[in-house]
This record gives C-alpha cells, structure tokens and sequence, in this order.
C-alpha cells in the first residue's frame, strides 16, 4: 500500500517524467527513421557486381564457344581425312595383291612369251646403230 500512496503523492511528476521520456523516445526514433538506410545499396551493388561478372563471363566465352565450333569441325574433317585414307589403302593393298598373283604375271607377259626368239633377234639386228658418244672436242 505504501506504493499507491507514494504514487498518489507523486502523480504529477511521474507524469511530467513519463512525458520526457516517451517525448526522447519518439525523437530517437524519428531520428533513427531518418538515417540512411544502407541495405538497399548493397543489394544493389551486389546484383550489379553480379551482372558485370556475367557479362565478362558470356564475353570469355564467345572465343570459347568459336574454338569449340572450329575444334568440332576439325574433328568431322580428320574423320573424313581418315576414312578416306582408309578407302584409298584398301583399294591400294587390293591392287597390291592383284599385281601379286600369278595370273596378272602371266597375263601382262603374255604379248612378250609370244615373240619367238627369231622375231627378238630382227628386231635387235634392225635396231639403228647407236653412235658412240664423243663428250670431248679435239
């Protein structure tokens, strides 16, 4: 009971002290709500240090993208390179083993195996003389 009474008797300072400080709050807060709010900033430099970094990766990798493009049809070239090389050792290693057998020997000496050894002697005997050959002048 002692507080009631107290409060009683002091009512009117109490009031007037409650006043200051509600008064100091409310300029403290509106001093706190005009400071500058940084927050925004930051989002804002970080969204814009995210684009920069964005656009300096899409400008890497434009080169990127071309030496993959070029790399690529490098690629289709040496497998056409190589399957034409392929072709062409076949068809040779067939023509190698055509002109290995016996019967291309014997078909291509033919016309020879048919001179008799008389025609060969004719034609050596009617062969031109072939000068001697003078590499000096007296």
């Amino acid at each position: 009971m002692k507080i009631f009474n107290w409060i009683q008797v002091h009512k009117y300072p109490i009031i007037v002290s409650a006043f200051f400080i509600a008064a100091i709050l409310c300029i403290l807060f509106f001093i706190q709500g005009l400071k500058k709010d940084h927050t925004l900033e930051l989002v804002n430099q970080k969204l814009q240090l995210k684009e920069e970094a964005r656009v300096q990766l899409e400008k890497i990798r434009i080169p990127l993208e071309e030496d993959k493009a070029r790399l690529k049809l490098q690629i289709i070239e040496l497998g056409i390179r190589d399957s034409l090389i392929k072709t062409l050792t076949d068809q040779n290693n067939i023509y190698i083993q055509k002109l290995s057998t016996p019967q291309y020997a014997k078909e291509k000496t033919k016309a020879i195996d048919a001179i008799s050894d008389a025609d060969l002697a004719t034609y050596f005997n009617n062969l031109p003389n072939v000068p001697e050959p003078n590499d000096y002048n007296p």
